[in-house]
């Protein structure tokens, strides 16, 4: 499971920060416990740069290094499950979805494939390969939005089996606050490049 905040300006999307958690159901929600999960995630993505931390990486860095910088890396590194892989507030693939919208007014059914997400999106592509298994697979996007037309819940729901579907969903909420990302700096990053392989 994934929460984090996306910060904009006028061309879209151009930084984030994505914690990946396990998760535990409460009165039929998910919660996510970032502070109690030994294998959170966390990456900040700004203008195309990801900085990855966690536990599971800490046995292959120096002493005193915590951050990861991957250049063009992906916003979401860590567990796909349940991965925020349809990027619905980035403006440019939005208004390519609801052109192909099956509905005029909220909630917006789209019908699309992986390999034309995966052509359409970078954020996609960051979540996974394309590959001709998967390029015509079916995904079904439904997007709600509020009054102000801004989404608030979108489903994902990809067919790789047609009998077993894969189905996502997320929630946004305060829009128009604002978020302060930067980028880890200082003797805490160390590039990918300079990473142990084993």
């Amino acid at each position: 499971m994934q929460h984090g905040v996306f910060r904009f300006d006028r061309s879209g999307v151009i930084a984030s920060d994505i914690t990946t958690t396990s998760a535990s159901r409460v009165n039929n929600d998910w919660i996510c416990r970032p502070d109690a999960d030994e294998s959170a995630i966390r990456t900040i993505w700004v203008r195309g740069t990801a900085y990855t931390s966690g536990k599971e990486y800490e046995s292959g860095l120096a002493p005193g290094r915590k951050w990861i910088r991957v250049p063009k890396g992906s916003p979401i590194s860590g567990r796909s499950e349940g991965s925020i892989n349809v990027n619905v507030p980035d403006p440019a693939l939005l208004r390519t979805l609801l052109a192909r919208s099956r509905s005029r007014t909220s909630p917006y059914r789209i019908e699309t494939t992986y390999g034309r997400l995966h052509r359409l999106s970078p954020w996609f592509r960051g979540w996974g390969p394309a590959g001709e298994v998967f390029a015509d697979r079916r995904v079904v996007i439904t997007v709600h939005a509020g009054a102000d037309g801004l989404p608030r819940r979108v489903i994902v729901t990809q067919y790789f089996r047609e009998t077993s579907p894969t189905i996502t969903e997320v929630r946004f909420t305060g829009w128009g606050t604002k978020a302060g990302i930067n980028a880890p700096r200082g003797g805490s990053v160390v590039d990918v490049s300079e990473c142990s392989s084993g």
